[in-house]
């Protein structure tokens, strides 16, 4: 959903408050009941680390959710990458930048490193 607003939060220094504005997208955000929480024991971990990177509360991650439409930054990318032990690099999160679909690539990577090898 598009919010016009006439202004945006500044900080002391004249930088974005993204904090601020993150409340602020909270409060306008419909109360109708359509968030898509995380299902997948890897889309609730995804959620998990992105909530603390990105200062996020963890239940208004929906699973449809944008890593840099939430505020994410180049920064955060790589701040994701090491909360999560390198199991998914710069290049994951751009390729998959949808929780779902982040999540989609690491069960199947995970489901291929598990299958038997073939002789």
């Amino acid at each position: 959903m598009v919010q016009w607003q006439p202004t945006l939060p500044l900080t002391a220094n004249g930088k974005i408050d993204r904090r601020r504005l993150t409340a602020l997208a909270a409060e306008l955000e419909p109360e109708n009941g359509s968030r898509d929480a995380p299902r997948t024991a890897t889309e609730q971990w995804l959620a998990a680390a992105w909530s603390r990177v990105l200062a996020v509360p963890e239940d208004r991650i929906d699973r449809r959710d944008h890593f840099f439409d939430l505020g994410g930054s180049s920064l955060t990318a790589v701040r994701l990458a090491i909360a999560l032990d390198r199991k998914v690099s710069l290049k994951d999160l751009i390729s998959h930048p949808v929780l779902t679909d982040l999540a989609t690539e690491l069960d199947s990577r995970s489901a291929a490193a598990d299958a038997p090898a073939r002789p």
